[in-house]
C-alpha cells in the first residue's frame, strides 16, 4: 500500500520546529497561507524553522513572518532566501558597521594590526562556545 504525502504543513512539521503538537485550527491557519496566499508549504516550514532558531516558538511570531512575506510577494524558498539576505544586509547597514563599502575599524585594534581585546572577545579558540 502506498500512502500519499500530505500536502501542506503536517503535525510532524510543526512538532519538529515548535516542540509541541499543534491544535487542528493552528494547522488550518498555517495551511491557509498555502491555499489563500499561494505560499508553498516549504515556505511555511521555513517560517517555523526561523521562529524556532530565534527561540520564538509562538504562532503569533510565525504569523508575523508569514504576513511580512505575503506583503513582499514571497511565495517560494528562493524568494525567502533573497528576502532574508536583503533583510540581513539592511540590518548591517542600519547598525553602522558598514560605511562607504568598508567595515569600520573595531575598537581595541591598534594601528599595527594587533588585536588587544581578550581572546574571548575575538572568539579565537572559542568557536565551540559560539556554535561556529
Amino acid at each position: 500500500m502506498v500512502r500519499a504525502e500530505p500536502e501542506g504543513v503536517t503535525p510532524d512539521d510543526y512538532f519538529r520546529f515548535m516542540g509541541s503538537l499543534p491544535a487542528p485550527h493552528i494547522l488550518e491557519f498555517l495551511n491557509g497561507y498555502c491555499e489563500r496566499d499561494g505560499l508553498s508549504p516549504d515556505v511555511v516550514r521555513e517560517a517555523l524553522r526561523i521562529a524556532s532558531e530565534r527561540d520564538a516558538r509562538r504562532v503569533g511570531y510565525v504569523r508575523s513572518i508569514l504576513e511580512r512575506w505575503v506583503e513582499r510577494g514571497v511565495k517560494t524558498l528562493e524568494d525567502v532566501e533573497r528576502f532574508e539576505k536583503d533583510r540581513r544586509l539592511r540590518l548591517v547597514e542600519q547598525s553602522g558597521a558598514v560605511r562607504g563599502g568598508a567595515l569600520k575599524i573595531r575598537e581595541g585594534v591598534r594601528e599595527d594590526g594587533e588585536d588587544r581585546r581578550s581572546a574571548a572577545r575575538r572568539r579565537e579558540g572559542y568557536e565551540w562556545l559560539f556554535g561556529e
